[in-house]
């Protein structure tokens, strides 16, 4: 469980903060307004990695293209030969960075300002944590319009801001009050931890090791401002179809039986894995057989649930700045016009 600590972090990495993109048959220029939005940034040295896993077309030429017109060094391009899922292509890209601390990012997900990895690196260092997370501005764009998307993710945000770490744990893992996992940053060597242990269950949802520095007794701290403009409804994770909702369904239930290994004696992780067997269920059609212990088990999630609306009216989302978003879709609407003409012409 400590194997993370045998490398120095703080004194051998080459720079403060990674990001890393991992990709899977992106679109051209939404991978370009995720570059634009990194390659601005301020105040701080980082390098990028961007991940492949294995996309049948190759879009490398074009990313080199780029960051050489950018005059961006600091980069590098890995790739799986063949598609292998999001988590081993994380653990890729993530092997790659040379950053203290790592941003994992997709095409279509922006940073929210020049100066956001400095304040990441400084938050998380600031908190010594081991991972973090910030507010996002979701946003749609299709056919050069914009639409701003109302949501919130977690809804109830007081575990994370008074840092009671059993209360997230009961808020994740029996309310499912998700975070938005776009938002997360970690430090490198325990994300990698982290992936390591659940890559042999789970091939997508990267985002369930998110779990492991409430149960890890480490906590997610939370950084109380916008770090990312995040591009909802277009993307693999928030626009598959039937076929996708079932990959995802059966990592969590492989997720969630290898936590139930792994913290054999933890009623809340049994608790939470009976609970996601009647919601996969119901969603199935078998409602009426476990209508009772539905009851029995949801019942404070369901008290909560209402008491979440409630809190949702009061808690609205703040004030947040679209300026800098009009500016990389402007860029990077150019520079695939750009590329595209090329071709055409080659």
């Amino acid at each position: 469980m400590k194997e993370y600590f045998k490398e120095n972090e703080s004194q051998g990495r080459k720079f403060k903060v990674s990001v890393v993109v991992i990709q899977y048959e992106p679109d051209l220029e939404a991978m370009l307004r995720t570059l634009e939005s990194i390659v601005v940034q301020e105040g701080i040295d980082f390098d990028v990695v961007i991940a492949d896993d294995g996309s049948k077309t190759d879009y490398f030429p074009e990313i080199k293209n780029y960051m050489e017109k950018r005059n961006f060094k600091n980069y590098s391009l890995v790739k799986n030969e063949t598609n292998r899922g999001t988590v081993e292509n994380s653990i890729l890209g993530i092997e790659n960075a040379k950053g203290r601390y790592v941003h994992v990012t997709s095409p279509g997900d922006l940073m929210y300002s020049k100066d956001m990895l400095f304040k990441i690196a400084s938050f998380m260092e600031l908190n010594h944590a081991h991972c973090s997370f910030g507010r996002a501005v979701s946003y749609n764009y299709c056919e050069e319009k914009l639409n701003i998307i109302d949501r919130q993710r977690p809804v109830f945000l007081q575990p994370y801001r008074k840092h009671q770490i059993r209360r997230m744990k009961r808020h994740l893992l029996i309310y499912r009050d998700l975070l938005c996992g776009a938002t997360y940053s970690w430090d490198r060597a325990y994300y990698l931890h982290c992936l390591k242990r659940i890559r042999h269950a789970v091939k997508y949802c990267e985002d369930l090791s998110s779990i492991y520095p409430v149960l890890d007794n480490k906590g997610i701290y939370f950084m109380d401002e916008y770090v990312i403009y995040y591009e909802y409804g277009n993307g693999v994770s928030t626009g598959g179809g039937d076929a996708w909702i079932l990959e995802l369904n059966k990592d969590e239930k492989a997720f969630w039986n290898l936590l139930c290994q792994e913290y054999k004696r933890d009623l809340l992780i049994k608790r939470a894995n009976k609970l996601l067997k009647l919601d996969l269920d119901k969603d199935s059609g078998r409602k009426k057989e476990n209508k009772i212990k539905s009851k029995i088990y949801g019942l404070d999630r369901s008290i909560y649930n209402k008491i979440h609306f409630k809190l949702l009216k009061r808690e609205t989302m703040p004030a947040f700045d679209l300026e800098f978003l009009k500016k990389i879709l402007e860029r990077a609407k150019r520079e695939s016009i750009c590329i595209n003409s090329n071709q055409n012409t080659d």
